[in-house]
């Protein structure tokens, strides 16, 4: 088994006081200070004795989780005093969601709202912002997205399907079809 990697900087601390160790084997060394005032979940977590992998007491405790570095550094870099992340895709935009709502930190949570109503996003796919919204309960991005799918003359047809709508259930997608339709109507 290759040993683990160590993550860029700033999450190569050599005294930092644990490690998370993702998913893919890369290790960040991390400050429980810093995680615990980002996050309620984390100063629970860390608050308990943990489980280490380090083969003797004077090692820094290793926290394995399921996450990838690649979904775990935008994380981390808000949280740190550091450079934010560039969230080029949905997909990076979506994942951010989803690890900053699993650990409860609201930075991050805000972070990533603001970039779904950029418009490279917004305008560019309302639906999946949409969808994205919806799932994470970010109503106001929700609405500002549903406003901008009545440019698309073809909403709801199978043309206009996006991943993200797997992210709802029918009732919410069919909320925006009949927002849609409404609208269209009162046109």
């Amino acid at each position: 088994m290759d040993s683990p990697r160590v993550a860029n900087a700033p999450f190569d601390a050599p005294d930092a006081d644990f490690i998370l160790r993702t998913s893919d084997d890369v290790d960040f060394r991390v400050f429980k200070a810093v995680l615990s005032l980002a996050s309620p979940v984390f100063k629970d977590m860390l608050s308990l004795p943990q489980p280490t992998l380090a083969s003797s007491p004077t090692e820094t405790p290793v926290v394995p989780i399921s996450e990838t570095s690649t979904v775990l550094e935008p994380l981390l870099l808000i949280c740190y005093p550091s450079m934010p992340p560039v969230l080029e895709t949905l997909q990076g935009v979506r994942a951010l969601l989803e690890i900053a709502s699993k650990y409860d930190i609201a930075c991050a949570v805000q972070y990533a709202t603001t970039h779904l109503t950029l418009p490279h996003f917004l305008e560019a796919n309302p639906v999946s912002v949409y969808c994205i919204a919806a799932c994470y309960g970010i109503e106001s991005v929700a609405r500002a997205a549903a406003r901008q799918t009545l440019n698309i003359a073809s909403l709801g047809r199978p043309s206009a399907y996006v991943e993200e709508m797997e992210l709802v259930p029918a009732p919410t997608y069919h909320r925006l079809l009949d927002y849609h339709y409404r609208c269209g109507q009162a046109a």
